[in-house]
């Protein structure tokens, strides 16, 4: 390919040193592609335009999607369900900018091919930062074509990337606009100190004074009947094929790995020790991290190794006929396999007594007495084949099925109103007396006090309840003058009133140094902002179809 001849002839020795790039590359069985191959007939992937996408149109954005995750994330994509939905929507971005690239008529050159490629960290020394062709080539020879991928899918991918930087600079200028005026009001709004204190009204502090009576319990019911509704609920009986019982099967097919000691180390060196933590964030020892590396590895050959077992099961209950719900029951008697039920859960829930993905829920909502059957679900354990036991109407249970809960939900609900008048009394006692001290009003209402210190570059204040909204509230002490109090504030468990005490202004020497540098970061934001917004219109005008939109 011309592209990358043009790499090579820019090729310089700079060291003797060789450095290779691997990656351990998982067997993908099972593949987004393999029921594309499976499928034999016509397959509906949607359509932009109106024109509909064809495999191979979308079997070279998903390469494209896959590429771009492992240089990204410097590994492959993993084959499961939630992953899987990613992938395919990283697809469909995939096509949308390729059709919007062709409509455009953009055409890269070599050169700024070349350039893209070369920048990429996998290609670089990590000492001197120079480019390496020989990394570039074992990325080609040897990581790509070992997952089916090509050079072609790989200059692909280099082309359109060079192109969204030429679209970015293009409809993102006008974010280049911004004045060195605007930005040093930005700034100084940024990252200008405020001091303040907060008065929180949570209902909790409430709740003892709400004792009710049961014709107000009967009301409350009633009046907010639709809130305890019981959504459409189903119930599947499974059967689950756990990655576990697969493990020796994982060590039988690792004993034959000649060289994975290799792999591993090579992936190790790769990725660097600070990237292997265990729960608590601890880096792990190169034993331990090799050892993980390892284990994730037989993992993910036990997966593979369920997922077979899972597609053969399938395949035989979905071959019996006539087609019934219980024919997996049939197929897992013969093969001495147990079948479970779940619960009824609703579509929002899902199931919640085994750990499945979202994609389990909806696929069991769209099971029917005709098709009562899904394709296997891929977790993180296991693999779920299933049919439809049961569907449940969505209801209302009466009053006394629910009470305790609509007693719960009366305390709260008269609590809070209890906790934002006693906010609005606070206040009122302040303005008419000026001289009662913030604190010791807090004190005598028996409610939260705090002292707070932030700019408004702070993501945290210490101390804030989780369900206060930071923004929110540094937003309302921003708009106050130096000792005012603000109106007061309603959030989901009460209010709050707040009362700035000081500004500590940014000086001038902090702003001479660091507005440049502010200033191009300000810039550029806008400048993707706007291309953002350039995008997301021309994606929309692209009418982009999914299969399930089409039913």
């Amino acid at each position: 390919m011309i592209v990358f001849g043009t790499i090579r002839r820019h090729q310089k020795w700079l060291w003797a040193i060789l450095i290779v790039i691997v990656i351990i590359s998982f067997v993908i069985w099972f593949s987004p592609d393999a029921a594309l191959r499976i499928s034999g007939g016509k397959v509906n992937l949607g359509s932009i335009n109106g024109k509909e996408i064809t495999v191979a149109e979308y079997r070279q954005a998903r390469n494209e999607a896959d590429i771009r995750h492992l240089l990204y994330y410097g590994e492959w994509p993993k084959n499961r369900s939630r992953q899987d939905d990613m992938q395919d929507r990283e697809t469909r971005t995939r096509l949308l900018i390729s059709e919007i690239i062709k409509q455009e008529a953009l055409y890269p050159s070599e050169e700024a091919v070349a350039n893209w490629i070369r920048s990429l960290a996998v290609f670089r020394d990590k000492r001197t930062g120079a480019f390496v062709p020989q990394a570039y080539t074992e990325f080609i020879t040897n990581i790509l074509a070992r997952e089916n991928k090509s050079e072609a899918d790989f200059a692909r991918l280099a082309e359109n990337e060079v192109c969204l930087q030429v679209l970015g600079a293009v409809y993102g200028l006008p974010g280049k606009l911004i004045t060195p005026k605007e930005a040093e009001f930005a700034f100084i709004r940024e990252n200008e100190t405020l001091q303040a204190e907060v008065a929180i009204f949570n209902f909790s502090n409430f709740l003892a004074q709400v004792a009710p009576e049961n014709h107000e319990l009967i009301t409350f019911y009633s009046n907010n009947i639709a809130m305890y509704r019981i959504p459409e609920r189903v119930q599947v009986s499974y059967v689950k094929f756990e990655a576990t019982n697969y493990y020796s099967e994982a060590e039988a097919q690792i004993s034959k790995e000649t060289n994975l000691n290799q792999r591993i180390n090579a992936l190790y060196e790769s990725r660097g020790k600070e990237f292997f933590t265990d729960e608590n964030g601890k880096q792990l020892s190169e034993t331990e991290a090799k050892n993980k590396i390892r284990n994730e590895y037989k993992e993910r050959l036990a997966l593979i190794a369920a997922r077979r077992a899972a597609a053969e099961f399938a395949s035989e209950v979905f071959n019996l006929t006539p087609v019934k719900p219980e024919n997996l029951a049939t197929v897992a008697s013969k093969r001495g396999l147990t079948i479970k039920d779940t619960k009824p859960f609703s579509l929002a829930d899902g199931p919640t007594e085994i750990n499945v993905p979202d994609t389990f829920a909806k696929a069991a909502f769209k099971l029917t007495a005709e098709e009562p059957f899904s394709q296997p679900i891929i977790a993180d354990d296991g693999v779920y084949v299933f049919t439809l036991k049961a569907r449940l109407p969505s209801e209302i249970p009466t009053f006394e099925q629910i009470k305790d809960k609509v007693v719960q939900d009366y305390k709260r609900s008269r609590a809070i109103q209890i906790a934002r008048q006693t906010a609005e009394k606070f206040t009122t006692l302040l303005s008419t007396n000026n001289t009662q001290p913030f604190e010791a009003l807090c004190k005598m209402l028996n409610v939260s006090h705090l002292q707070i210190e932030f700019t408004m570059r702070s993501e945290k204040i210490a101390d804030l309840e989780p369900a206060i909204d930071v923004s929110l509230l540094k937003e309302t002490i921003f708009k106050l003058g130096e000792g005012k109090l603000s109106r007061v504030t309603f959030y989901r468990d009460g209010a709050f009133v707040t009362k700035l005490n000081k500004r500590i202004p940014v000086s001038e020497e902090t702003i001479k140094r660091e507005l440049p540098g502010y200033l191009a970061r300000l810039r550029q934001s806008a400048q993707y902002a706007a291309f953002e917004e350039w995008f997301s219109k021309r994606v929309a005008d692209l009418k982009m179809t999914v299969p399930d939109q089409q039913k």
